[in-house]
């Protein structure tokens, strides 16, 4: 009913179109001029009667809505005073192209230039009002702050404006304050808008500002409005912490009371010297990718789902300024570069520069020498640097020092003495170098676990699994069942091929050496693919993954919860059913889940499985009962499974049954919790 209210709404609508038909009628002047094709005259004549049709319709309607207030009365005045202009222009500017008044079709070139001109200004002002006036340079990765000590920190300027500005200052500016609300400074927020205060100190949860955002999305006064990007489930947490603080502005994160809750939400606001969460870097498409892959440049991400990327050029003959150029476009999202073994110099050490980011750099068995040193200084995440067979001399030492966030530098076999790693160590004690290792010295020595890497931990028929030691001529002994290995267990030779659902452990061995501690990795096999998997209840829509095909894509989520994988269901139970390609014999489900109890997450209470034949008819086959998380439960995923005797069978219904509420112990007591799910695995 809105539309036939104020027709002023279809302003936003109609705005857009004379900026871009008259943009095109620019372009097609410009082509008749520079083709001398007076052919295109009459495309020239129809695009700029648009234009100026649509100008005039976005002047009417962007002065009835002006009339609904809530806008900063300056920036207002010019935008409506520079919008009349332009669609004065874009009319003189059609009469003239037609030649309708001889007289003024002399000044058909410069009515092209002033009504460009005027276009751009009107647009400028218009981004204003709708955006704020710094929307232009500002950047969305800046958002939140990162300090070295979050207890000592600003709770508002550092945790709350920060959310403020990226979710809700865009409406409520002093450009275009909605519903007479500013949300930009302090003075605004504790003035409130026309429905009142915005934060009630008293009662948190009934503020106006918690009503507005717990509102369904379609509603009207939702908000932040549906289509703009929407408060996460964190930044609520957070806003109502302040909240029960009294909304302080100038109280310091340490002596405010409730921090437990949001605790492990504050850690990330915290950052050391390596702290890589502290990067913000916009995402990288995946044809980027692929197109440095298919150049010779191995780039991938850092881990599932984040921004942050790996180069590895190892190895790399001919590398070039050229090769650097090519990563222009990422530079702010590399983490870690591999050059070692490749034929990087001096020559190309201001190269370097242009990864702010990195965190890892590994220069060893390369020509680099104390210029490449020199130019690291300014790489304030720089935590680790391999330096082991390199030119690097003593007079790199002061340029090592500079390194404000190096933790763990590799010398071995480079030109740097004893003396200069004595003079390191004493300057920064807390430095681990690894110069040497002389076993006569240390005796027996402590040995790091393997890295085991695979395709996928979830598969069908099988998966290779791969070792690896960055110890020289150490051994590495591995089981499949379960049990802990020892040096009687089997060898790891050059891969492990799994074909069933297995728990692989390993642990690295060296004569002379502490063996390492063991480390495992589980992997499942979905040895009957589902044809097709139907929800009976659809989940949040803030955590709908791929809908029921994430349940059967083989695409294991992480712990961050928000990486599109898992389904998530709010105080309520998930019921999935899942059809087969055939009748097949099934003897177990196994259902992939997460817990992150500080995030109101927790594992199902149970799972129930039921099978059918038709479809139609289900009857029960089992469930298994699942342990309940204890006070200060770290964030967890797991895999459960629900045995039964084999039988034939082509549809099967799970059932994940929620604990609906949070428990006794939690900071919510009673509270709405959540189960995340997001495989279901049928053998």
């Amino acid at each position: 009913m809105d539309l036939f209210i104020n027709p002023g709404r279809l302003h936003p609508l109609l705005v857009h179109l004379p900026i871009g038909i008259l943009i095109f009628a620019f372009l097609l002047e410009a082509l008749k001029r520079w083709k001398k094709d007076d052919t295109l005259n009459s495309a020239v004549g129809l695009a700029l009667l648009a234009g100026a049709l649509f100008a005039v319709a976005s002047v009417v309607t962007g002065l009835w809505l002006s009339g609904e207030g809530g806008y900063d009365e300056v920036m207002l005045g010019r935008h409506k005073w520079l919008g009349g202009a332009m669609a004065a222009c874009s009319v003189l500017l059609y009469l003239s192209h037609q030649r309708v008044f001889g007289a003024l079709s002399r000044f058909y070139a410069p009515l092209l230039l002033l009504s460009a001109g005027l276009l751009v200004l009107t647009g400028h002002y218009g981004g204003n009002i709708t955006h704020g006036a710094d929307y232009l340079f500002s950047h969305p990765e800046d958002a939140a702050l990162v300090v070295n000590d979050i207890e000592a920190a600003n709770a508002y300027e550092t945790v709350i404006a920060p959310i403020l500005k990226e979710k809700c200052n865009s409406c409520h500016n002093p450009s275009k304050a909605k519903g007479r609300l500013v949300m930009t400074t302090r003075e605004g927020l504790m003035q409130g808008g026309k429905n009142g205060p915005v934060f009630d100190v008293g009662n948190p949860s009934e503020s106006e500002f918690f009503r507005r955002v717990h509102l369904p999305e379609s509603e009207k006064k939702h908000m932040p409005p549906k289509g703009k990007k929407q408060l996460d489930e964190e930044e609520m947490k957070l806003l109502e912490w302040w909240i029960n603080n009294g909304a302080c502005f100038d109280c310091i994160v340490g002596t405010m009371e409730g921090n437990e809750a949001v605790q492990p939400i504050l850690d990330k606001y915290t950052t050391s010297g390596t702290d890589i969460t502290a990067i913000r870097a916009r995402p990288v498409d995946a044809a980027v990718l692929e197109k440095l892959n298919a150049e010779g440049i191995r780039a991938y991400p850092l881990a599932q789902g984040s921004p942050l990327l790996i180069v590895d050029l190892s190895g790399h003959q001919g590398l070039s300024r050229n090769t650097f150029r090519r990563l222009k476009k990422v530079r702010k999202n590399i983490v870690e570069l591999n050059l070692s073994h490749s034929d990087f110099s001096d020559e190309l050490a201001g190269q370097i520069g242009r990864f702010p980011n990195l965190n890892k750099l590994q220069l060893q068995k390369t020509m680099a020498g104390d210029a490449t040193i020199r130019q690291l200084a300014e790489l304030k995440y720089l935590g680790t640097l391999n330096i082991y067979g390199t030119r690097a001399s003593d007079a790199s030492i002061d340029a090592l020092l500079s390194i404000p966030a190096l933790q763990r530098l590799y010398t071995w076999q480079s030109a740097i003495s004893e003396l200069g790693i004595n003079r390191l160590q004493e300057a920064r004690p807390l430095l681990e170098i690894q110069h040497q290792v002389n076993e006569d010295i240390f005796g027996e020595s402590k040995l790091n676990p393997p890295l085991i890497t695979a395709g996928s931990e979830l598969f069908v028929d099988s998966v290779v699994a791969y070792l690896a030691t960055n110890f020289r001529n150490a051994s590495i002994y591995y089981t499949l069942d379960g049990s802990e290995p020892d040096s009687c267990s089997t060898l790891y030779t050059d891969s492990v091929v799994i074909r069933e659902s297995a728990l692989l452990k390993a642990f690295t061995h060296k004569t002379g050496w502490e063996d390492s501690p063991p480390v495992e990795k589980a992997f499942f096999r979905a040895g009957i693919k589902a044809k097709r998997a139907t929800l009976a209840q659809p989940p949040a829509e803030k955590y709908k993954g791929k809908g029921a095909a994430s349940l059967i894509d083989l695409e294991k989520g992480t712990a961050v919860f928000t990486d599109g994988n898992w389904l998530g269901y709010e105080g309520m139970h998930m019921t999935a059913t899942l059809e087969l390609e055939r009748k097949e014999e099934v003897s177990e489900v196994v259902v992939s889940a997460l817990s992150a109890p500080a995030s109101w997450i927790f594992f199902p209470r149970k799972l129930k499985v039921w099978l059918s034949e038709d479809g139609r008819d289900f009857r029960f086959a089992g469930e298994t009962a699942l342990p309940g998380e204890e006070p200060g439960a770290a964030p967890d995923m797991d895999y459960f499974r629900v045995a039964f005797d084999a039988q034939p069978v082509k549809y099967l219904k799970v059932e994940a049954a929620s604990r609906l509420k949070n428990p006794d112990w939690h900071p919510n007591p009673g509270g709405k919790c959540w189960i995340f799910i997001d495989e279901v695995l049928v053998n």
